[in-house]
């Protein structure tokens, strides 16, 4: 709807495309109006596209970057408490665990 309000405004900013004294009619006038038309029209949709696919693929590589840092975070924080707390850690990890689950549960709901 937006691309053909804009190709429609597009269009009246023309006026008439044939001069006063041209050999070209009304018909091919409007012939012109309606190649325009589709010109605009296919490159307001490739454009589109365009950015559309370039975001999706961005969202993609944030989406698979922040997995793998939840992953690597959880590893990383097991281990380093493992070592600096030892038996007090492990009898408590649970509430480490339940807070990674939790986040990662949330974050599947937002996307």
């Amino acid at each position: 709807m937006i691309v053909k309000q804009g190709c429609a405004f597009l269009l009246s900013l023309l006026g008439p495309i044939c001069g006063p004294n041209s050999c070209c009619g009304k018909n091919l006038e409007n012939d012109l109006k309606k190649l325009n038309h589709r010109h605009i029209n296919h490159y307001v949709k490739d454009s589109i596209n365009k950015v559309s696919s370039l975001i999706e693929n961005r969202a993609k590589k944030f989406d698979d970057f922040f997995k793998e840092m939840m992953v690597n975070s959880k590893r990383e924080f097991h281990e380093m408490f493992e070592r600096t707390y030892g038996k007090i850690y492990l009898q408590n990890s649970d509430v480490f665990s339940d807070f990674f689950e939790e986040l990662e549960t949330y974050y599947k709901k937002v996307q």
